[in-house]
């Protein structure tokens, strides 16, 4: 089984405040996973950052390990809730520190058919950049890994200190949006078939600026055991030597090199 696409929604402002939201294009099913991916003009790296993610269907949001990047006054986040309560006008809010963060760049974004039972992020990371130029891919978060099961969805978003007149899309994947001047971020994803190694790539056309991007990966329901394989939905194994292995939980893959 794989992930798929849901519902989207996107906000920007420049004015500061101590929040601000976004809807989607329509409202997420229940049991989904919504990443919301958000960026700022900050002043100080310890001082300008998200304090909480919250919406009016009460589901708890959580920073995404290792998503949170920043250089030279811009600051990158990626947030998610799993196996999400919905509602009629479901609406996403990210809370700030400082009221004075201004340029907020908001992505939210419903992943279906994500794992339900525990928390469906797999891979995530980033990177801050400086004058990355304007090759192929250059703005990017460097490897992520491989996705240890099949079929995961992989959402990348980048922020930038300055507007090019054009930001690209990363080789195989699918743009977020559109990309407008003057607000200074993009974002995509893609669905994986087979696992494979991942990286969340941009590329732009000017030289110079600042550059934070970030991405992360969501496991489908049910796993899928591909690209390292972390066994779900799979409960039983015949080994070399013709003996049937049985796995009760999640300590008995190490036992038995269960889906090695």
């Amino acid at each position: 089984m794989a992930t798929t696409l849901g519902q989207t929604g996107y906000n920007f402002m420049l004015a500061a405040g101590n929040s601000w939201s976004s809807s989607f294009s329509a409202d997420p099913a229940a049991g989904s996973t919504i990443l919301v991916g958000t960026g700022h003009a900050v002043a100080a790296d310890d001082l300008d950052i998200v304090s909480s993610v919250t919406d009016n269907a009460s589901n708890a949001y959580a920073l995404v390990s290792s998503s949170r990047h920043y250089i030279n006054g811009e600051n990158l986040e990626i947030w998610r809730a799993y196996n999400v309560a919905t509602t009629a006008g479901l609406i996403v809010t990210v809370n700030y520190l400082n009221s004075n963060m201004t340029n907020r760049r908001l992505h939210v974004v419903e992943v279906v058919g994500a794992e339900t039972a525990s928390d469906p992020i797999d891979l995530s990371s980033g990177s801050a950049q400086d004058g990355p130029g304007t090759g192929s891919n250059a703005v990017t978060t460097g490897p992520l890994g491989t996705p240890s099961t099949d079929g995961q969805f992989v959402f990348a978003m980048s922020i930038f200190g300055y507007s090019p007149d054009n930001v690209n899309i990363g080789t195989g994947y699918t743009a977020l949006g559109t990309y407008n001047y003057g607000e200074s971020n993009r974002a995509e994803y893609l669905i994986q078939g087979t696992a494979a190694p991942v990286a969340g790539t941009f590329t732009n056309d000017l030289e110079g600026g600042v550059w934070a991007t970030a991405a992360v990966t969501v496991k489908a329901a049910g796993g899928g055991g591909g690209g390292g394989g972390s066994g779900a939905g799979s409960t039983t194994r015949i080994d070399s030597l013709g003996n049937i292995q049985t796995r009760i939980g999640p300590s008995e893959r190490n036992v038995f090199n269960f889906n090695s």
